[in-house]
């Protein structure tokens, strides 16, 4: 549900859907969710210092936090 949740997210955000790659491992009661984009969409996802993907990580971590985990979300190109 997580991974589901970010891409929607993500997939919204950007210009090239099709480069949009979610994974999700789970590491006991931790979430990690690597996205990858283009790298011309790079800084919409990261935005103005950082404020958009600080505000995704915030909304997905307290979905997290409602099912008992913890998440962490990286973003690379």
């Amino acid at each position: 549900m997580l991974k589901e949740f970010v891409t929607y997210i993500i997939e919204h955000l950007v210009d090239d859907k099709s480069a949009v790659v979610v994974t999700q491992r789970q590491e006991g009661e931790r979430y990690l969710i690597e996205v990858h984009v283009a790298s011309q969409d790079l800084g919409k996802v990261i935005g103005k210092g950082g404020a958009t993907i600080r505000s995704i990580r915030a909304v997905a971590s307290l979905v997290a936090a409602q099912q008992g985990y913890e998440l962490a979300i990286e973003v690379a190109q």
